[in-house]
């Protein structure tokens, strides 16, 4: 259906752009070459517990995607939720575009964020990782 090809590509481009938007290097979330930019006091900004999203390569059976996702949150020590929620009726259509392949996980304080996306980046189930980056407003 022509209808269904139209919503699947603006739905990947949508997706594609909030991807490029959070990798690039951006004023809004204090992330550069450098890492995080030092607050206003000269100091390192602390930042909210790090999180890690991640998308199943499309080489694992649509059946088997959270079961994976779970498995290799769990070498990480976190639970994985997906970024994209379930969409009733319209499941279908998440799954055909991909949406249901991407998760996040909330990372326990003790684990380095950089590490375990290189970790999950590592798994041959795994398309990609990234550290989604976190915006700190540093002044009123």
């Amino acid at each position: 259906k022509p209808d269904d090809e139209a919503w699947m590509r603006s739905c990947a481009a949508a997706v594609l752009g909030v991807l490029l938007l959070m990798s690039s290097a951006s004023p809004l979330t204090g992330q550069g070459a450098d890492g995080p930019r030092a607050a206003a006091s000269g100091g390192p900004q602390v930042l909210a517990p790090a999180t890690v999203s991640f998308k199943v390569a499309a080489v694992v059976a649509d059946a088997d995607v959270a079961a994976i996702a779970t498995a290799l949150a769990a070498r990480v020590g976190a639970e994985p939720t997906r970024v994209f929620r379930p969409a009733g009726k319209h499941e279908a259509r998440h799954v055909a575009a991909g949406l249901h392949r991407w998760y996040r996980v909330a990372l326990p304080s003790a684990v380095e964020a950089e590490a375990a996306a290189a970790a999950l980046a590592a798994a041959s189930e795994i398309e990609s990782a990234q550290v989604d980056l976190q915006v700190k407003k540093t002044s009123n």
